[in-house]
């Protein structure tokens, strides 16, 4: 599970959770839905990304994480600026 930490809770990020989800199905479609996920906007997948890049930084074999990053990556690029 990906947490994010928040006035010092941790809670689930639920785009990077679904961005997990997602690894290994068709890419187009797992963008478009992490897109509708956080709205159209930025911030949601900014923190997704975040919480991603934090597990990577654990364990930087997590293949799996990698592949979540690149779909959420996807989807920032997709939301533009």
């Amino acid at each position: 599970m990906l947490v994010i930490v928040s006035a010092g809770r941790r809670a689930p990020d639920p785009i990077a959770e679904q961005a997990l989800a997602l690894v290994g199905g068709p890419a187009d479609s797992a963008v478009e839905e992490l897109v509708a996920m956080a709205g159209g906007r930025r911030e949601p997948l900014v923190g997704a990304r975040d919480a991603l890049v934090g597990r990577l930084h654990r364990r930087s074999d997590d293949f799996d994480a990698t592949k979540a990053l690149r779909l959420v990556s996807r989807a920032l690029a997709r939301v533009g600026w």
